[in-house]
C-alpha cells in the first residue's frame, strides 16, 4: 500500500483574469514551448513512472497484451474499379494495411501499408478515398497524432505517388471527380506554428477548395467559404458524382446547411438548398430522371426519417416515416431497388430493407445478437458485406443476398485464449435522478466475482457508444450522446448538462447497490468530453469510486473555446464569454470545482504533447490546481497522478504499439491502487 504523494512543487501565481477577475494562477502553464510547462512535464512523468514501477505489473501486462492483440485482423471487402479492397493487420502491425484482389480475399496483393509510412508507427493515414473509376487512391498523412495532415495521391495500377501534396489539411473530407481530373477538399489558411500539433492559436476561416491534379495547390479555386469563420465546411458526393454535396457546420452542432453545385454544369455554381441550421439533411440517394434528393433529416423527427425532395420545386414528401428508434444511416442498393436503412434500437444495430419504388418494408438482415453494424453498398450491388461486432464479438463478416434475403457467414478472427461463451453482456436500464430511465451494458466473465469494475461513458456531442469488441468494461449510454436520437442529445447539452454527471454517478449507485461491485472496488473512465465527465464526477462525489481515469479532458469550462477547434464546441456547452453562461459552467467546470475538504479517488490523467484537438494545457492546470488543493489534505492517501504521451495526439491513428504500452500503464494503475499480486 501506498502513503501520501510528495508531489512536484509547481509554481503558482497571483494572477486571475482581468476580465472576470477568477483567479488562474497556472495560466503560465497553457504555453506549450516555456521552459516551466516542459520541467512541470517532466516532473510529473516522473512522479507517475515511480508509481507504476512499484510492482512488475506493467511490463507483464504489455505481453499479455501482446499475446492477445496478436491475431490476424480483417475488415469487410468493398470494390474499388477492378479490385475489391480489405484492409489487413497480421496481428502486431501498428496499422492495417489494404490489400486488394480481384475477387474477396482470393490471392490479395498489398496496395498501401501506412507502416512504411514511419519506424515507430506515429505517421498515420487518417481519412481515405478511392475516385470513382478506381484509378486514383488519396489519404491524409498526419503525424504525431496531429489532427493536421497533408493529402497525398497514388495511382492505383502502378501504385505510385503522384506529385500533388495539399498541406494545411484539417477535419477534411476528400471527393474525386467523375473524370479523375480533380479533387474537393477543405483546409485552413496557413498559420505560423512552430510544430504543427503543440499549437494553441484557435482555427478559424475553414474552407473548401478543388485541386486540380497535376497543378500546384497554390492555383487551386476556392469553392466555398462559411459566411461564419468559426464554422467549418465539409463535402460529398452523389453515388452517380453528378452532385458536390456541401455541408456548413456550426460548430459541433448536427444541424447543419446543405448546399450542392452540379458538376454537369459548367463552372463551380453553388446552389444554397438549406441554408439555415434547423435540421440534419443527409442525403443518401439522387433520381435524375425526377431531379428528387432523398435525405434522411430530423426536420420534426427527433429520430430521423427520410424525405424526398425535389430541386426544381423544392417540395418534400415523407417517404420513410419516423420510428419509435432511431434511424442512424442508409444506402441505395440491389440495382437501385432497396434502401439499407440502418436503425439503432436501444443501443444496438438493425438492418431494415426497404423497396425503393413501393416504399414498403421488405425484411430485416438477421443478426446475431444485439451490437453493430459496419457495412457498405453500391446502388447496383446485389449484395453486401456486412462487420458485426459486439462488446464479446470481434468482428464477423458476412454477406448478404439480396435473392434469398439470408447472410452467410465469411470470416470471423480468431483470438487467441478467448472464447466467446466464457463471457457476457448484460443490458438493464436504471433510473437518473429526475427519473430517466438510461441503458447500461454489463459486460464480463461469466461467473465473476465482486473483484473490480470499469465505468466507462462519454455522454456529449450527439455521439452513442455502441457495442464494441472489449469484454472489459461496462459501458452507461448516457444523456448528451445520440443513443435515442435529437432529444437525448439535447438533454444533457448547454443548462441540462449536470444531467449527464446525474446519469453517470446514478449508473454507479445502481452498480453498487445491486451488488456488481463495491464502490471501493470501482473505477470509472472516459477521454475528451468523457473527461470532463469523469472531472466532474469526482469533484461531485468523490467517495463513490476507487479511482478514475481521465483522459485527454475538457476541464478549464472558461477558456476552453479559446484554443484550436475549442470555439466549436460552444454549441454543446455555451459560450464563457456570456456572464449567465459563465455562471452556470463554474458550476460543474473540473478546474474550479476541485474542493480540498474532500478526499479524492485515485486518479490518472492522461493527455499527450501533441493533442490539438483538446490542448493538454487543460490537464496541466488541473492536475496542479488538484494536487496542491487536494494533495496537502493529510486524508488524501491515494494517488492523483498526471502522465503525458509523446508523439501523440488526441488518440486518432495511435500506433498499436502505444495503445497497447497506454493501456498496460491504465492497468497497472488499477492494479497498484488495488494492491493486487501476481
Amino acid at each position: 500500500m501506498y502513503s501520501s504523494f510528495q508531489y512536484p512543487e509547481v509554481e503558482r501565481t497571483e494572477f486571475s483574469d482581468p476580465i472576470t477577475k477568477i483567479p488562474d494562477p497556472y495560466r503560465y502553464l497553457e504555453n506549450p514551448d516555456s521552459e516551466k510547462t516542459k520541467q512541470f512535464v517532466e516532473n510529473q512523468n516522473k512522479l507517475t513512472d515511480a508509481f507504476l514501477d512499484t510492482t512488475s505489473f506493467k511490463s507483464k501486462l504489455y505481453e499479455s497484451l501482446e499475446k492477445v492483440a496478436n491475431f490476424p485482423k480483417y475488415s469487410a471487402p468493398a470494390k474499388h474499379g477492378d479490385y475489391y479492397y480489405h484492409y489487413y493487420n497480421s496481428g502486431l502491425q501498428n496499422h492495417y494495411a489494404l490489400f486488394r484482389s480481384k475477387k474477396p480475399y482470393e490471392n490479395p496483393e498489398l496496395f498501401f501499408d501506412p507502416n512504411t509510412l514511419s519506424t515507430d508507427g506515429t505517421i498515420s493515414a487518417g481519412s481515405k478515398c478511392f475516385s470513382d473509376s478506381g484509378k486514383l487512391f488519396s489519404y491524409i498523412e498526419h503525424t504525431g497524432g496531429s489532427d493536421w495532415g497533408i493529402i497525398k495521391i497514388i495511382d492505383v495500377e502502378s501504385k505510385t505517388y503522384l506529385n500533388d501534396q495539399l498541406d494545411w489539411i484539417k477535419f477534411s473530407s476528400l471527393c474525386f471527380t467523375k473524370d479523375d481530373t480533380g479533387l474537393f477538399y477543405s483546409r485552413y489558411p496557413k498559420v505560423e506554428t512552430k510544430d504543427k500539433g503543440t499549437e494553441t492559436q484557435t482555427n478559424i476561416n475553414h474552407a473548401l477548395y478543388y485541386h486540380k491534379i497535376g497543378t500546384s495547390q497554390d492555383d487551386d479555386i476556392l469553392i466555398c467559404k462559411p459566411d461564419d469563420n468559426t464554422n467549418t465546411i465539409g463535402a460529398g458526393m452523389t453515388d452517380d458524382c453528378k452532385y458536390l454535396l456541401i455541408s456548413i457546420n456550426d460548430g459541433c452542432k448536427s444541424e447543419h446547411k446543405l448546399y450542392y453545385i452540379d458538376l454537369e454544369k459548367n463552372g463551380f455554381k453553388v446552389v444554397k438548398l438549406i441554408n439555415n441550421f434547423e435540421a440534419t439533411y443527409d442525403v443518401i440517394h439522387n433520381d435524375n430522371t425526377t431531379n428528387d434528393f432523398y435525405i434522411i433529416t430530423n426536420l420534426m423527427a427527433p429520430m430521423n426519417k427520410i424525405i424526398k425532395l425535389n430541386l426544381d420545386t423544392l417540395d418534400t414528401i415523407e417517404y420513410i416515416p419516423e420510428r419509435s428508434y432511431l434511424l442512424s444511416s442508409a444506402c441505395i442498393s440491389n440495382n437501385k431497388h432497396h434502401f439499407i436503412c440502418n436503425y439503432n434500437k436501444d443501443v444496438h444495430d438493425i438492418l431494415e430493407l426497404y423497396s425503393l419504388n413501393e416504399n414498403k418494408f421488405v425484411g430485416e438482415v438477421d443478426l446475431p445478437s444485439f451490437g453493430s453494424v459496419s457495412f457498405s453498398s453500391e446502388p447496383e450491388d446485389k449484395e453486401f458485406y456486412y462487420t458485426f461486432s459486439s462488446f464479446i464479438h470481434p468482428g464477423d463478416i458476412y454477406l448478404f443476398s439480396f435473392d434469398t434475403l439470408s447472410s452467410t457467414h465469411i470470416k470471423s478472427p480468431e483470438v487467441p485464449d478467448y472464447d466467446v461463451n466464457n463471457y457476457e453482456t448484460k443490458q438493464i436500464f436504471y433510473n437518473s435522478n429526475d427519473g430517466t430511465k438510461i441503458p447500461m451494458f454489463i459486460t464480463s466473465k461469466k461467473g465473476r466475482k465482486n473483484n473490480g469494475l470499469l465505468l466507462y461513458g462519454y455522454g456529449g456531442f450527439n455521439i452513442s457508444i455502441d457495442p464494441s469488441f472489449s469484454p472489459t468494461r461496462t459501458v452507461a449510454n448516457i444523456r448528451g450522446g445520440g443513443e435515442y436520437g435529437h432529444a437525448w442529445h439535447e438533454a444533457g447539452i448547454l443548462d441540462k448538462k449536470q444531467n449527464v454527471f446525474d446519469d453517470f454517478q446514478s449508473a454507479a449507485e445502481y452498480l453498487i447497490n445491486n451488488n456488481f461491485v463495491d464502490n471501493d472496488k470501482l473505477f470509472i473512465q472516459g477521454g475528451s468530453n468523457g473527461g470532463l465527465l469523469v472531472g466532474a464526477c469526482i469533484n461531485q462525489r468523490p467517495e463513490l469510486y476507487r479511482g478514475a481515469i481521465l483522459q485527454v479532458g475538457v476541464l478549464d469550462m472558461l477558456r476552453f473555446h479559446l484554443f484550436t477547434i475549442g470555439h466549436a464546441w460552444q454549441s454543446e456547452y455555451g459560450s464563457p464569454d456570456d456572464e449567465t453562461t459563465r455562471k452556470h459552467l463554474l458550476t460543474y467546470s473540473p478546474l474550479h470545482n476541485i474542493n480540498e475538504s474532500k478526499t479524492y479517488p485515485s486518479l490518472l490523467c492522461c493527455t499527450s504533447d501533441k493533442d490539438d484537438r483538446v490542448s493538454p494545457l487543460h490537464s496541466y492546470k488541473f492536475m496542479a490546481e488538484l494536487q496542491y488543493q487536494v494533495g496537502k489534505n493529510s486524508q488524501q492517501k491515494n494517488p492523483l497522478l498526471l502522465m503525458v504521451d509523446t508523439k501523440a495526439g488526441h488518440g486518432g491513428g495511435k500506433p498499436l504499439k502505444k495503445a497497447l504500452e497506454e493501456i498496460s500503464k491504465i492497468y497497472t494503475f488499477i492494479a497498484n491502487t488495488l494492491g493486487l499480486e501476481l
